[in-house]
């Protein structure tokens, strides 16, 4: 059955909108009191694992309490109950399983706007939306929530296998028409900032040059810089990461400066 990544991104949100839970070894399945009871003396008897930092003595029945009577996953289950929605076979995964079974990854600096991809660091996964925003089942005191990459410490983006993904957007970074710049954008010890430096990401971005997790944010930081050489070396500029008259041009842009 094929699956895309449009449709694990919705999966995700539906679990958001429904107020998912985080419990850990769960994949979405009704959290309920027989349950927990069930899985506590499973964890007193050593025999079901609890989160590395939390007591097997209270975790189930007690730090786990508030989601009863929810669906709830750990940060792995949430990918695989959104998984089983269109494949109800779909077998049990970890982060782990996720990142090497993989069937393409980046560093997070680079990722495409492409919801449904993962985001992964060591030990955590969650499901990237779009927007700079990520779906994540981000611990038990937090359950299903919503958070902005750029806050997280994620390292990596993943395509998941058996994921059909489309192919990454361009409305949020397409080049501005006819952008002009009058000045040399380069990394200072000062950020260089305005609509003029967005205007150089975009076309940066669209390219397939990332200028890092912020994305066309205006600041010409350590990420643009890079991107800029990036594009310089495979353009056959000189790679200095300065925008200037050649660069400029070169990105569609229209050089007024001196």
């Amino acid at each position: 059955m094929n699956i895309t990544g449009k449709q694990i991104a919705e999966a995700f949100q539906e679990f958001l909108k429904a107020g998912y839970g985080y419990v850990y070894g769960r994949n979405g399945e009704l959290y309920t009191k027989e349950m927990a009871e069930n899985l506590h003396k499973k964890a007193k008897a050593g025999t079901e694992a609890v989160p590395k930092g939390r007591n097997k003595n209270r975790y189930f029945r007690g730090d786990c309490d508030k989601w009863i009577g929810k669906r709830a996953a750990d940060c792995s289950g949430g990918i695989v109950a959104a998984m089983r929605k269109y494949n109800p076979s779909y077998g049990d995964r970890n982060s782990y399983s996720f990142y090497e079974q993989a069937a393409e990854r980046g560093l997070i600096e680079s990722i495409p706007e492409i919801p449904g991809l993962a985001v992964w660091r060591k030990g955590h996964i969650g499901i990237y939306i779009g927007g700079g925003e990520v779906i994540e089942f981000r611990g038990t005191d937090y359950g299903c929530v919503k958070t902005k990459l750029k806050s997280r410490d994620f390292t990596h983006w993943l395509k998941l296998a058996g994921v059909t993904y489309e192919k990454a957007s361009t409305a949020e970074t397409a080049p501005v028409e006819s952008w002009r710049l009058s000045r040399l954008l380069k990394r200072t010890k000062l950020l260089i900032k305005g609509d003029d430096v967005k205007a150089a990401q975009q076309s940066l971005i669209a390219k397939g040059y990332s200028c890092g997790r912020c994305g066309a944010d205006g600041q010409f930081g350590d990420d643009t810089a890079a991107a800029v050489k990036r594009f310089q070396k495979a353009s056959g500029l000189v790679v200095d990461g300065i925008i200037g008259k050649n660069t400029c041009r070169a990105l569609g842009g229209k050089w007024t400066g001196k």
